[in-house]
């Protein structure tokens, strides 16, 4: 497992449902110097044997104003591989994905609700299920196409609206080309049945992409998919 810091552009962190919490928060940008101060902090404090290695998180960090030069910050500060936490819809547009990448963007966590009107539903935008799967699939490509190697992971935030579908958006998310997706209980009251998570570890494995499964109940034929126990970002 690779060991990741995570440095926030702002507030606050796009992993809610917007079923589960309606709320309409708008997002608040750190500036650059600030971002780029914690950035060198982090990276000269670093005591694992590999890296330092950053996720930049929060809002929609495609969204911030400043974000090519937060990723310059980054590579400033001497991080051996930069990741960016993003509903990846931004990276369904050639040339964002082909500009991500000469930036010196090599990991991208792609937060994934769901499939179809309900995932739309869940990020709050008509459209946003087949935007992030795009990017995530235009990424990978754009990365094939400049013999670059990447690693593009899903992040299912999992509540009870989407419970019962997360064989499906595991599916959808290793087509695109997801090789690792990451389903992780929220803050809403969930329990899926240890048979609904074996089934999305299993469709994970069928379509080549490893499924890690965090704050959910995983059956004993499934422990390696807890955390710990297999790969992860």
């Amino acid at each position: 497992m690779l060991p990741f810091a995570r440095v926030e552009v702002g507030v606050p962190s796009e992993r809610r449902c917007r079923l589960c919490d309606p709320r309409r928060v708008a997002a608040t940008w750190r500036s650059v110097p600030d971002v780029a101060a914690e950035l060198r902090e982090v990276a000269a404090e670093w005591t694992a044997s590999v890296g330092p290695s950053v996720v930049l998180c929060g809002p929609e960090p495609f969204a911030h104003p400043s974000l090519p030069e937060i990723v310059a910050a980054a590579r400033a500060a001497g991080f051996e591989r930069i990741g960016l936490e993003t509903d990846a819809a931004a990276l369904a547009r050639e040339e964002v994905a082909r500009g991500a990448l000469m930036a010196g963007v090599r990991h991208v966590r792609a937060i994934v609700f769901g499939v179809g009107d309900l995932g739309d539903r869940m990020a709050g935008a008509a459209g946003a299920s087949a935007a992030s799967l795009s990017g995530i699939e235009r990424f990978t490509d754009a990365a094939s196409q400049a013999s670059l190697q990447v690693a593009a992971s899903a992040i299912v935030p999992v509540c009870r609206h989407n419970a019962e579908q997360l064989h499906l958006v595991v599916a959808a998310a290793a087509h695109a080309g997801a090789a690792h997706v990451v389903l992780e209980a929220t803050g809403s009251a969930v329990d899926p049945p240890e048979a609904v998570v074996a089934a999305a570890c299993d469709t994970g494995t069928v379509n080549r992409a490893w499924v890690e499964v965090r704050g959910l109940r995983v059956p004993r034929s499934h422990a390696m998919h807890a955390p710990g126990e297999g790969i992860g970002l």
